[in-house]
């Protein structure tokens, strides 16, 4: 017997399925800090909060006391190349490492 035709959204993948990524792809928030040059890892959890135009993560585990997030390398790559276009970046990540260690004080 053959199984029965999945839902199909006519692009090659199947409806019940979500992003299809490249495991080898997926950062944690440490990692897109270090390959972005980030003194803090706060930094880019305030970006993720503060700035709507930072990529979702494509992974969310929230059975912890804190998310597990991922996200998706080439996304963040992306974005960082349209946020370097639009703002020079030094004084974003300054104003964001500034913002986060006052609240840490």
């Amino acid at each position: 017997m053959a199984p029965a035709s999945l839902p199909s959204r006519g692009d090659g993948y199947r409806a019940d399925v979500g992003r299809r990524v490249d495991v080898d792809h997926l950062v944690s928030a440490r990692v897109i800090a270090e390959r972005l040059g980030f003194k803090r890892v706060q930094v880019v959890h305030y970006l993720f909060k503060a700035d709507e135009s930072f990529p979702q993560p494509v992974f969310t585990l929230s059975e912890m006391a804190r998310p597990v997030r991922l996200w998706y390398w080439p996304d963040i790559e992306k974005w960082w190349r349209m946020r370097q276009r639009r703002k020079p970046a030094s004084s974003a990540i300054a104003d964001a490492e500034e913002k986060k260690g006052s609240c840490q004080n």
